[in-house]
């Protein structure tokens, strides 16, 4: 059992098979502060679930929310603008597929650290009327 469990912690704190050039943007309380955060730092930070979204004009975005035990809710946590090519290993890299890339890649690593983060647990019951 320790084996195992050593195994699921190496594998949840080894860097990606690639290099990832961006740095995320933590949301914070004031609009004139951003703090940057790195992939690896990032990954150090537990219940988070990360999506590509489109912003509706330029590029592409990797969202990434948190989980509030608080609030019983996500919030938005940080985010990336990707433009395509911030991925050292796969320069021609559009920026969707860099974002689902990366986006997959934090949810994954987040599976293997906690389990599955209450997505749809934490949402309100559906009412057709």
């Amino acid at each position: 059992m320790q084996s195992y469990l050593a195994q699921r912690r190496a594998a949840q704190s080894a860097p990606p098979p690639w290099h990832f050039n961006g740095h995320f943007s933590r949301y914070t309380v004031s609009k004139r502060m951003m703090i940057s955060v790195s992939l690896e730092n990032l990954l150090k930070v537990p219940d988070l679930l990360a999506r590509a979204e489109c912003s509706g004009c330029e590029a592409c975005y990797i969202e990434v929310a948190r989980w509030s035990d608080l609030r019983n809710r996500w919030e938005r946590f940080a985010f990336e603008k990707c433009f395509g090519g911030e991925i050292k290993e796969f320069p021609n890299l559009g920026d969707i597929a860099t974002c689902e890339l990366v986006a997959d890649f934090i949810n994954e690593r987040m599976k293997q650290g906690r389990g599955h983060a209450p997505l749809i647990h934490g949402l309100p019951s559906f009412n057709a009327t």
